[in-house]
């Protein structure tokens, strides 16, 4: 089944491209319909969320379970995490878009910070939507390889030399790497805008 197959992740991409398409287009409406101190903590807590979770999942847990867990198991357990993750960071990056007016100062720099959210939400939203899954795809593919020998080592070493092998291979560490990548970007602005807000 597609990742977009699934009402909860369709509804998380849905609205995350909303927020692009609002934030390009700039028309966010001068008021967002909330109290300003709730749109205020929403607009925190959305923030907070991003560097939060992202600083752990990609500084704390994923280097201690790649270290701790086999490596199929590593890649399974990633594999049902990162749909969620990235979810999450999507409605979350939208809802800061969507009541990023309510913060102070915004004249003066919130302007700027429209195209830092921006930044973070369009590689997230490509990570939900088409590398997350196509590389979720390659490493299963991989693993099916994998588990069709034998587990010895020289059968695992004559696998590795086969080409059919090799390729899967190489496109899953380009996919990973193009994953892990936008996944960066989407932090680093994350904590651009947090400085911002320090400073608000």
């Amino acid at each position: 089944m597609g990742i977009l197959s699934k009402p909860l992740s369709r509804g998380a991409a849905l609205f995350g491209v909303v927020a692009v398409g609002v934030a390009i287009t700039g028309s966010f409406p001068e008021k967002q319909g909330l109290p300003t101190q709730l749109s205020q903590f929403v607009h925190l807590l959305s923030t907070a969320f991003v560097v939060g979770i992202g600083d752990w999942t990609t500084f704390v847990f994923g280097i201690v379970a790649f270290k701790n867990l086999p490596r199929q198991t590593f890649g399974q357990l990633q594999a049902k995490l990162f749909p969620r993750y990235f979810q999450v960071f999507t409605v979350s990056l939208a809802l800061a878009l969507f009541t990023l007016r309510s913060q102070k100062q915004f004249s003066s720099k919130g302007n700027a910070q429209m195209w830092v959210l921006t930044t973070a939400l369009v590689p997230n939203l490509l990570n939900q939507i088409i590398i997350e899954p196509a590389t979720t795809a390659t490493m299963y593919k991989r693993h099916k390889l994998e588990k069709a020998v034998d587990s010895d080592k020289a059968s695992q070493d004559a696998l590795k030399a086969q080409p059919e092998y090799k390729n899967v291979s190489k496109k899953f560490g380009m996919l990973h790497g193009l994953s892990s990548l936008a996944n960066l970007i989407t932090i680093g602005a994350a904590h651009v805008h947090l400085w911002y807000l320090a400073g608000v």
